[in-house]
């Protein structure tokens, strides 16, 4: 008997043939889907679940919704996420009436968001509960958030404590990290900074960012652990790898600052951008596109009429190559990197030194195309060459990074 038809035999409601061999052909994929949503950073998964939901598979298509909607790894998409919720929302219930635990979290999920369904915080918990009562971790997880939150239940810290224990001895970072929390604040569960550096240690290590990234904070501030510059330069950098747009802030502001290391404005700037293109405001604020973004999007209500998205795109197809690099930045910030890059290349073909720089970190940070360091360089030159100042800084930092490689 093989693994599909063994999952199939313990559903308690018999399926028709042709839910049968969708069910059959959502279990064959079904590690390859779990590979994508925990891919870090998400954008690394964004593709296998496109490829997935392309194939028919509902709770493929219910998750690429989630990020359409919340523009995690991938740009917003309001339209597309409404007809893949659609789509979606059938096979999902269906799923989760069989007996699935991922599909129960996945359609917990979206009642819990009100998610191309009417917010509906008992029915989650309804869902979360039966996957934990399985022995679910992820479900733990999730009723555990419900519970301290107290959506759908009585807000009851020490039986969050006890789920998001129960979900991180299954081996699921985030319960791991939200119980070091607890114990951090000493808030549902007894005071330990020690036992929270433990937890956060131990999510850290099951790739959740946010556990790196929080750990990181605790070796800064010698809470439960010696302090340790060093190691916290180190998490903040491996969080910010793994998609945490704080920690990119936090490391941008310790190489603007010189604290722990040397000044280096260059790179401060390629954190506070990678912070800023994983939707941490902080990040968009320090590396100075928030002003350009907020004009195209409308944000400023007294902003120059020179700067209306509309006629900044007249003033780029008429040559201003400053104006291209503003819309660049501003797509930037809205995660949609293939346009971004467009307008930066624009910008650096009409000789702007901040459009060749913006498409050097895009080359460098693998934004909207293939990373190519190599590139990053000759356009960091280029940009160097048309007096671009902080460009001639990125150039110097990636032949030294580069040199250290070979």
């Amino acid at each position: 008997m093989n693994c599909a038809i063994l999952y199939v035999c313990v559903l308690a409601v018999p399926l028709s043939a042709k839910d049968l061999d969708r069910y059959q052909r959502y279990l064959s994929h079904k590690k390859e889907l779990l590979e994508a949503m925990a891919a870090v950073p998400l954008e690394k998964g964004i593709a296998s679940l496109r490829e997935l939901s392309d194939q028919g598979d509902p709770v493929a298509q219910a998750v690429l919704a989630e990020a359409l909607v919340e523009g995690r790894g991938v740009e917003k998409d309001k339209k597309k996420a409404a007809e893949l919720f659609e789509a979606a929302l059938p096979g999902v219930r269906e799923f989760a009436d069989k007996g699935d635990n991922l599909a129960k979290n996945v359609l917990g999920d979206l009642y819990e968001r009100g998610h191309g369904v009417a917010q509906d915080y008992g029915r989650a918990v309804e869902l979360f509960r039966a996957a934990c009562d399985k022995g679910d971790a992820r479900g733990c997880c999730n009723l555990g958030i419900m519970y301290s939150e107290g959506w759908g239940v009585a807000r009851d810290l020490a039986k969050t404590a006890d789920l998001e224990r129960k979900s991180c001895d299954g081996g699921f970072g985030e319960g791991c990290r939200s119980l070091g929390v607890m114990h951090a604040e000493g808030q549902g569960a007894a005071l330990d900074p020690a036992k929270a550096v433990k937890l956060y240690r131990k999510a850290c290590g099951m790739k959740d960012a946010d556990a790196c990234w929080f750990l990181a904070d605790m070796y800064a501030e010698g809470q439960g652990v010696e302090r340790d510059p060093g190691k916290v330069l180190e998490l903040y950098a491996e969080s910010c790898a793994m998609g945490s747009g704080a920690a990119c802030h936090n490391l941008g502001a310790k190489y603007r600052g010189g604290e722990g290391v040397a000044k280096d404005a260059a790179r401060a700037g390629d954190f506070f951008r990678r912070a800023c293109h994983l939707g941490q405001q902080e990040g968009c604020e320090a590396s100075g596109i928030m002003t350009a973004a907020k004009a195209v999007n409308g944000l400023l209500e007294d902003y120059a009429a020179k700067l209306k998205p509309e006629n900044m795109r007249k003033a780029c197809d008429a040559g201003d190559g400053a104006k291209c690099n503003d819309l660049g930045a501003a797509y930037s910030l809205e995660r949609d990197e293939v346009r971004a890059v467009g307008f930066f290349r624009k910008s650096c073909d009409l000789s702007n030194g901040t459009g060749c720089r913006n498409l050097g970190d895009s080359y460098d940070e693998g934004l909207g195309l293939t990373r190519d360091q190599g590139k990053a360089a000759e356009l960091y030159k280029k940009a160097c060459g048309l007096g671009d100042a902080k460009g001639c800084s990125a150039l110097e930092t990636i032949e030294k990074r580069r040199a250290e490689m070979r």
